[in-house]
């Protein structure tokens, strides 16, 4: 297993933000290739967190 620590996420956070929306939907693809696990674990994660943003209506 790779270690992944706060410098990193912070990094791949940073990162994340400088793209595009169409490099994000195209990024969001890429990963659920290659690790669709992580995928759907974020996104568990993310409708569960009381500070992700709310769907719209």
């Amino acid at each position: 297993m790779i270690a992944i620590t706060y410098a990193d996420r912070d990094a791949a956070i940073e990162a994340w933000r400088t793209l595009t929306d169409d490099q994000q939907q195209f990024a969001v693809g890429v990963l659920s290739h290659a690790n669709p696990e992580a995928l759907l674990a974020a996104i568990a994660f993310t409708r569960d967190h009381p500070d992700a943003p709310r769907a719209s209506a």
